[in-house]
């Protein structure tokens, strides 16, 4: 299978992910108006599973990015603005992959120096409702 790459014009690092924000809502003319209310129900469906604070501040660092935006996901920054370990970000994005919240878009950004990143979807929209019956167990291989 090919490897899909597209340019990226900032420097990425060794296992970064690159995260595309996709949000519930439509487009009135040339601005997006966000659906809140979906996003709302997501947070809140994570908090009723009782998921780690860390899974919920994780949503919350993507989810404050605009619809469309594309980002290079920072383990450092997310310690540094939430005080999470490097543990407790890892479990949360795989704690988000294994719901699908953060999804693998099969493709890649390549930087400058030839470095590359796997793409994933954040799922704004995503419907809680989907949420598989089991959570995700990090102890469990």
């Amino acid at each position: 299978m090919t490897k899909i790459t597209e340019p990226w014009g900032f420097d990425l690092f060794s296992n970064q992910k690159v995260v595309e924000v996709k949000k519930a809502g439509s487009y009135e003319g040339k601005y997006f108006k966000e659906d809140f209310e979906v996003f709302r129900k997501l947070k809140r469906a994570l908090w009723k599973r009782k998921e780690a604070g860390a899974v919920l501040a994780l949503v919350d660092y993507i989810g404050d990015n605009s619809n469309g935006y594309t980002f290079g996901l920072s383990l450092e920054k997310f310690k540094i603005e939430y005080g999470y370990t490097k543990t407790s970000y890892h479990d949360a994005v795989k704690t988000l992959e294994f719901y699908g919240i953060l999804e693998y878009a099969n493709r890649f950004k390549i930087d400058p120096k030839g470095q590359t990143a796997p793409i994933y979807i954040f799922r704004g929209d995503f419907n809680p409702e989907n949420l598989p019956k089991e959570k995700y167990n990090s102890k469990k291989k």
